[in-house]
């Protein structure tokens, strides 16, 4: 056989290998779409809950929540000292645990400090061209903890604060007054912004959904709208339960969207509509 055949032969093979591939990938792709009309989320899909995990405990990041987390304030969160740190960081964990009936081993094991603050919610017009800790004329002085949690498949960063000492005072509350202030009914508190904000926790061992099958649950709300939604954080919700949030758009001409909550713990969950932007 000449040179010029074998070349011929290695050109027919070549081809039909390219065909050959082309057919099973073809069928394969048609079968994975007619499988997965609703774009359902599989185990396979680890980059999504890659990415929900580190957005779920790094959306509050340091640079965002100094600059832009303080409910009630008008300045940024600014850091602590070395001494308040070692005063206030160990009184915020005594009353998490208390709170919530945690062992100190449970704590341990899934709670962990990620950065902490202070804040002060005094008014607009006392806090021109000043913090609050440098001038008399202060309000409320906040301590902040932003911290993580770990359990089972589940990671989110979560934040409490409560507060250190009280207008134009020089004075820090104990641990005890802390404590004391932390526990006070919030129907009692008439404060604009409240002396503490301690989260509520369930503490459980296991979830009992993995995060795809919570994922799905979510999508699942109220079909066919919510298959739209995508998971996007972790978070523990006003019942203290761990709990996914997510979103979508169902048509972005009509600027139809849609977003929902959906707890892992109690299995529950909830959707409604959205705007998919905002002109």
């Amino acid at each position: 056989m000449g040179n010029a055949s074998v070349i011929i032969v290695l050109g027919i093979i070549s081809i039909a290998s390219v065909l050959g591939w082309w057919v099973l990938n073809s069928h394969t792709e048609e079968s994975s779409r007619e499988e997965n009309q609703t774009g359902a989320l599989t185990d396979t899909n680890e980059t999504i809950y890659q990415k929900v995990a580190a957005f779920s405990v790094n959306r509050m990041g340091k640079d965002y929540w100094k600059d832009s987390w303080n409910p009630g304030g008008t300045q940024s969160i600014w850091d602590a000292s070395i001494e308040v740190n070692a005063r206030y960081e160990a009184t915020w964990r005594s009353v998490f645990i208390k709170k919530n009936k945690l062992t100190e081993d449970y704590f341990n094991k899934h709670v962990s400090v990620l950065d902490t603050g202070i804040s002060s919610d005094q008014s607009y017009l006392l806090s021109l061209g000043t913090r609050g800790d440098s001038i008399k004329t202060r309000g409320r002085e906040y301590y902040n903890v932003m911290y993580k949690i770990s359990v089972d498949w589940a990671q989110l960063s979560n934040i409490d604060y409560f507060a250190i000492r009280d207008n134009n005072s020089d004075i820090y509350f104990t641990a005890a007054e802390v404590e004391e202030n932390a526990f006070i009914p919030e129907e009692v508190e008439k404060y604009p912004r409240k002396r503490s904000q301690i989260s509520l926790f369930l503490p459980p061992d296991k979830l009992k959904k993995t995060f795809f099958e919570g994922a799905q649950s979510l999508r699942n709300l109220d079909k066919p709208m919510t298959q739209y939604i995508e998971p996007q954080y972790m978070y523990l919700d006003n019942d203290g339960g761990i709990a996914i949030y997510g979103s979508g758009c169902e048509d972005y001409k009509a600027n139809i969207g849609i977003e929902g909550y959906y707890n892992v713990n109690t299995e529950k969950g909830s959707s409604n509509q959205k705007y998919c932007w905002i002109a």
